[in-house]
């Protein structure tokens, strides 16, 4: 190879160096690393949809007056009838068990927080409910770059999607968004959680949220933890 083009050579590999050291330096200013994370409970109380007129319940309510009628009796039948497979249960007393442990303040605890540890909604499967402003989320910290992320830790059950809970985040004061966002579910979104926010040093953060429950969900009590975490 000639000199020349020799030289060449060399001044592309130079180049080619210097512009891949540049793209790692600017990829390392970028890099986040989880500093804090906190989780609001959320208990879910759900009324089962309405029910149409059944016939069966006419049935059901005659096995209950033979039953009654039986109890009056004073017959063991009625037991029987009531719960013919039902083991004796026997009241066992609990004993106490002292639980001593030391616990170290969290230097970060006021860098992220929320201003209630949990939330209550209530509602009627088939329905939606919607709460303003359920809880806040307060980012507390000198630094002038940041990300806060959000997302369900579980799904509420396996007919009950966590996403059927969606939220609506916007500064405190401020306008909510034009429409509320479905909550990821870290388990079921390959383990990531959602950008909420990049911005800088402090801000309170309110969370509407709105839950659509499905019509197929049972009576009962549900729950989940929105978790966030905040990432510099």
């Amino acid at each position: 190879m000639k000199p020349a083009a020799a030289r060449a050579a060399l001044l592309c590999l130079l180049g080619l160096a210097l512009v891949l050291a540049a793209a790692s330096n600017s990829q390392a200013s970028f890099l986040q690393t989880m500093q804090d994370q906190i989780s609001v409970y959320i208990l879910v109380n759900v009324t089962p949809a309405p029910i149409v007129y059944n016939p069966a319940l006419r049935t059901d309510a005659r096995r209950i007056e033979t039953r009654v009628a039986l109890r009056a009796r004073g017959s063991s039948e009625f037991f029987d009838a009531l719960a013919p497979d039902r083991p004796l249960v026997v009241a066992q007393a609990q004993q106490p068990v002292k639980v001593e442990a030391e616990v170290s303040p969290n230097p970060k605890a006021t860098m992220l927080y929320s201003n209630v540890p949990a939330d209550t909604i209530t509602g009627t499967a088939g329905t939606s409910v919607t709460q303003t402003c359920a809880y806040t989320v307060t980012v507390d910290t000198a630094k002038s770059s940041w990300t806060l992320y959000d997302g369900l830790s579980n799904d509420f059950s396996s007919v009950f999607p966590g996403n059927s809970l969606a939220n609506n985040t916007y500064l405190q004061g401020g306008t909510p968004n034009a429409q509320a966002t479905p909550f990821y579910v870290y388990p079921d979104n390959n383990d990531n959680w959602a950008v909420v926010e990049k911005s800088s040093y402090q801000h309170t953060y309110c969370v509407d949220l709105v839950l659509t429950i499905p019509g197929n969900v049972p009576g009962g009590a549900y729950s989940t933890n929105a978790v966030y975490s905040l990432y510099y």
